[in-house]
């Protein structure tokens, strides 16, 4: 697995080039933590970024990816930016009828997603700009918050709790209890 700056399918070398799509297929497995995300702006216009911890496969050459930043096409960007804030106004970090304008800072509670990521041929017509390709999204699995420290959690609670007696040593001291 290789580890880089940022996972976009054009950086996993997923994004097809224009008019080369015929069939439908899929082009990226995407999962990961997100944590938050801000909004920036190129030459090509506004793009958000996600921070947190992210994975890619590259489902074509089976190539994969990790990093702590992520920017995706605007049909699952859109997704993930509501999950991010339905997540926040739950925890109370963010109140419901805040926008992206909140973006950055702590404003949003972690979100667990997985999704596949596919292109489907489109009609070019003349004199467009169109990629002659759409993308698709399936859900691999529903957005859903995450807890970080859930796993600990889990593994503290199957450990004995500090200073406990021996089972066997708790009900000895119970009977001696009991006949005074």
């Amino acid at each position: 697995m290789e580890i880089i700056g940022k996972i976009s399918l054009k950086g996993i070398g997923a994004q097809p080039a224009a008019n080369s799509v015929t069939d439908p297929h899929d082009v990226a497995h995407i999962y990961g933590t997100a944590r938050r995300f801000l909004i920036g702006t190129t030459t090509y216009g506004d793009y958000t970024k996600f921070q947190g911890d992210f994975e890619a496969v590259n489902t074509v050459n089976g190539e994969a990816f990790r990093s702590n930043s992520l920017v995706l096409p605007e049909l699952v960007e859109k997704m993930l930016v509501a999950a991010l804030l339905a997540e926040g106004a739950k925890a109370g970090k963010v109140k419901t009828q805040n926008t992206p304008e909140v973006a950055g800072g702590e404003a949003q509670a972690p979100v667990e997603f997985a999704f596949a990521i596919g292109v489907r041929k489109t009609e070019v017509k003349e004199g467009s700009v169109s990629r002659g390709y759409e993308y698709t999204i399936r859900p691999l699995i529903q957005l859903k918050g995450a807890d970080p420290l859930a796993h600990l959690r889990d593994q503290v609670k199957a450990l004995p709790a500090p200073n406990a007696k021996p089972a066997a040593e708790n009900k000895a001291s119970e009977k001696h209890a009991s006949k005074k």
